[in-house]
């Protein structure tokens, strides 16, 4: 069972970690170095007062990656059951002496670890590269963009995370990805063929995602900031219930349905 779950996973890994390693390497390579920092104005931004300051290099991946991490749990979801049924192999491994609870199980847990572990692997990498402390000059940067010496400041360090604060986001974007996951499959249990699967759970996702949109400046501990969503750890335990609540349901009517 283990052996054929890893097979059928294996080209959904290759795809997910050729996403993670092209974003993380192009986020490295942008790195501004030394006084170059102020070449890259992206990575550069005023407040109110004007008062400069940067966004940490570990947030710039997370606000990246987790939308990678998005893609890479619906692609997880989709197919675990959808694919046997596409394969006509469905009543093949309902005839194994396997239980249904543990065919679920296993092609869920299966199919999230693939993209959970590569994302966690490439954001402790990230997380240590946010943490070398980075401290630049404010000369190069006013000449450059022909600003007058307003900023009395002659040094700015690069912002970083904590790793309290990068624990909390990484964790937020897992529980999102893995509830993703269970939806997907859920919904696959009620799909014919991969494509059917696929289109219903992308119409689902983008209208959870419109009303999460609307609603997101006011309620669940969003708020917005510049282009920026951060997550409220208040969030954790709410992801953590709807996990639990989305994999119940998907291996309750598993186990119920007739195929």
């Amino acid at each position: 069972m283990l052996y054929k779950e890893w097979r059928a996973v294996r080209l959904k890994l290759l795809l997910v970690l050729g996403a993670y390693c092209l974003l993380a390497a192009y986020l490295y390579l942008s790195i501004p170095q030394s006084n170059e920092f102020f070449a890259r104005p992206t990575h550069f931004y005023f407040d109110n007062n004007a008062v400069p300051f940067t966004i940490p290099f570990y947030d710039e991946w997370l606000k990246y990656a987790g939308f990678i991490s998005l893609g890479a749990a619906l692609l997880a979801g989709m197919d675990i059951i959808a694919e046997e049924r596409d394969k006509e192999t469905l009543s093949f491994l309902l005839a194994k002496p396997l239980t249904r609870t543990r065919i679920f199980a296993t092609k869920i847990l299966l199919n999230t670890a693939a993209w959970v572990v590569i994302f966690l692997i490439i954001s402790i990498v990230m997380f240590l590269i946010d943490q070398q402390p980075r401290v630049f000059t404010m000369e190069e940067f006013t000449r450059r963009e022909n600003l007058p010496p307003l900023i009395t400041t002659s040094q700015i360090m690069a912002s970083t995370v904590t790793f309290g604060e990068a624990l909390v986001k990484t964790g937020l974007w897992l529980l999102l990805g893995t509830a993703v996951t269970c939806l997907s499959g859920f919904i696959s249990i009620f799909s014919r063929s991969i494509l059917y699967s696929l289109s219903i759970s992308l119409a689902v996702l983008l209208t959870i995602f419109i009303a999460f949109a609307l609603l997101s400046r006011n309620v669940f501990g969003l708020y917005a900031t510049g282009s920026y969503y951060k997550l409220s750890g208040a969030l954790i335990p709410a992801l953590a219930v709807l996990v639990i609540g989305l994999f119940g349901a998907g291996l309750f009517f598993f186990k119920r349905k007739e195929f």
